[in-house]
């Protein structure tokens, strides 16, 4: 499962920001135990409560994040208000949960910088 974090482009370098949850979905459990493996920090935040996600975010200088299409358009427009997108040090976002619709491909937009896996 780590190989396709190292095919997106992801490194042992990197802070993986995981905004799935750790009950009895396996997304974030399952996420994290891969970011460890290949030797990246895991920043198991599960979901919701968007204003710490961002604060985290920002604190532990995440280079990626995990969560669904629609809640990262959600955390961009909410960092975008908080006028913190210049100090994030996001560059890539992993979405999964749902499909990605048209509405969502077309407002990727809004995460400038950081690139969908």
């Amino acid at each position: 499962m780590a190989r396709g974090l190292t095919m997106a482009g992801l490194t042992a370098e990197d802070r993986i920001h995981i905004c799935y949850g750790y009950g009895l979905f396996t997304g974030g459990m399952g996420l994290d135990f891969r970011a460890r493996k290949l030797g990246a920090m895991a920043i198991p935040m599960s979901a919701g409560n968007t204003k710490r996600q961002l604060m985290c975010m920002e604190d532990f200088g995440a280079t990626a994040f995990a969560c669904t299409p629609s809640y990262a358009l959600y955390l961009a427009e909410a960092a975008n208000e908080a006028g913190i997108v210049d100090k994030l040090q996001l560059k890539r976002w992993n979405q999964r949960g749902r499909a990605m619709d048209r509405r969502d491909a077309s407002e990727d937009r809004r995460t400038p910088g950081c690139k969908l896996l």
